[in-house]
């Protein structure tokens, strides 16, 4: 019988070239599969719609050919964009837009090739900028008179208009993520505020807006839409505030006024549609 004897050793020189080559047969590198999943993402086309709080009121800096629309360079969809690979942007925003406008005036901009939309809209179809006049000029009766009003509204009305306003959206960009932004509270208990404005009147003003944006929240998720709780992103920050990002009355800007600053736009708002969007 022969003796047993091992196999001769390969020189580790040809032993790692058939490593090398067996790895670059079977696994593909980590440019490939980079540029392989950059392939699979569809290129991000932005469309914004809804009110003033989508438009920017309160940033200042106005695209003078948004008119009076008063859309910001510093609006919260505006702000998304600049910080993100966006191949096509447009925001059709405009102040004191209902959502019936989104529908008949907005909703033009989106289309099949869409992939995402953000929306903030409601406040305008329950007579929010009204109630906050009455409540800025008015006593605490009228103003909670107008709140009632409001209230009222936004439990009977508004549920129909925004499930009507959505599902446009839908069929207009059916390939598209979108995202439904709420309000934040206008008002901190606490400090100290101008223009009559009593404790009485800021709770039930942010009580309001609460239900506002409890409507629309449940609204947005019925449709399977996205939700993003501006509320939470200012919390300790609102009017009476020591660090307010809420601008109060703003007598040579009356349009601005309980609208939020260009800070509330780059630390409430474009965290909170990030959160949803994803960075």
């Amino acid at each position: 019988m022969r003796p047993f004897s091992a196999r001769p050793v390969r020189s580790p020189r040809l032993l790692a070239g058939l490593v090398c080559t067996l790895s670059t047969a079977v696994l593909p590198t980590a440019s490939a599969t980079n540029a392989a999943d950059a392939a699979d993402v569809p290129p991000v086309r932005y469309v914004a719609l809804g009110d003033s709080i989508a438009s920017g009121v309160g940033a200042g800096d106005y695209d003078a050919a948004s008119g009076n629309c008063l859309r910001s360079r510093h609006s919260y969809p505006q702000l998304w964009t600049d910080s993100h690979q966006v191949a096509a942007f447009t925001s059709a925003a405009c102040s004191h837009a209902t959502t019936q406008d989104v529908i008949d005036k907005q909703l033009g901009k989106l289309s099949r090739d869409t992939t995402l939309v953000s929306i903030t809209a409601g406040a305008n179809d329950v007579s929010f900028g009204e109630t906050m006049a009455t409540c800025t000029a008015g006593t605490d009766k009228a103003c909670l008179d107008k709140i009632h009003a409001a209230e009222a509204a936004i439990r009977d009305r508004l549920p129909k208009a925004l499930s009507a306003t959505y599902r446009a959206i839908g069929a207009k960009a059916p390939k598209a993520r979108v995202t439904v932004l709420g309000y934040p509270r206008l008002f901190t208990t606490g400090g100290a505020c101008l223009f009559g404005l009593s404790t009485t009147k800021r709770e039930a003003i942010d009580e309001a807006a609460d239900q506002l944006n409890a409507v629309t929240e449940r609204a947005a998720r019925q449709r399977g839409f996205a939700f993003g709780n501006a509320a939470r992103a200012f919390t300790g920050h609102e009017i009476c505030a020591k660090d307010a990002w809420i601008h109060s009355v703003r007598l040579l800007a009356l349009e601005e006024s309980y609208h939020p600053t260009e800070q509330g736009y780059e630390s409430g708002y474009l965290p909170t549609l990030s959160a949803v969007t994803g960075p």
